[in-house]
């Protein structure tokens, strides 16, 4: 496998953001599903992530095998925090070393002064629930459905040097 991460090209957010949805839906179907037909859930996705995607420090980084587009990465910087927002992977690339390779590519791009890193992660999403947890993020808050975790971005980032 040789990965690839690029940054999504907001004038090809409409044509891309489909497949986006595809991977997101084939995980979280299983996870948590809402019980909307899969045409329902694109459509609320779309309308959703299009118009946030339109906000210049909300990013998506897109995850590539070749030319298979495999997962993507949603995030944004505000001022002190690195909110990761979404980390989806086609299964069949779940524990090949993708998730500390993208990490260890993207952390030198952020600006400097980030402090803190937080991510919230679905109830049922245990998966995510410890993958937040290896990275040194602890739970502070949750609601309903999901689990807001807080971290000290400069342990995230001696997490990935090193483990490099």
């Amino acid at each position: 496998m040789r990965f690839d991460f690029r940054y999504l090209d907001k004038k090809k957010t409409k044509a891309v953001l489909p497949t986006v949805f595809s991977i997101l839906h084939s995980n979280m179907s299983v996870i948590a599903p809402t019980g909307n037909s899969y045409a329902e859930d694109e459509r609320i996705f779309l309308e959703n992530v299009a118009p946030a995607l339109e906000k210049a420090p909300r990013q998506i980084v897109l995850f590539y095998d070749g030319e298979i587009l495999f997962g993507y990465f949603q995030y944004y910087v505000n001022g002190e925090l690195f909110m990761m927002e979404e980390i989806q992977l086609k299964r069949e690339y779940w524990h090949c070393g993708a998730f500390g390779e993208f990490y260890r590519w993207l952390l030198p791009l952020l600006p400097d002064g980030i402090a803190r890193v937080e991510a919230f992660a679905h109830k049922k999403n245990e998966n995510s629930r410890s993958i937040l947890r290896h990275l040194g993020l602890r739970p502070i808050d949750e609601n309903e459905n999901h689990i807001h975790f807080r971290g000290e971005f400069s342990a995230l980032c001696d997490h990935y040097v090193k483990n490099a």
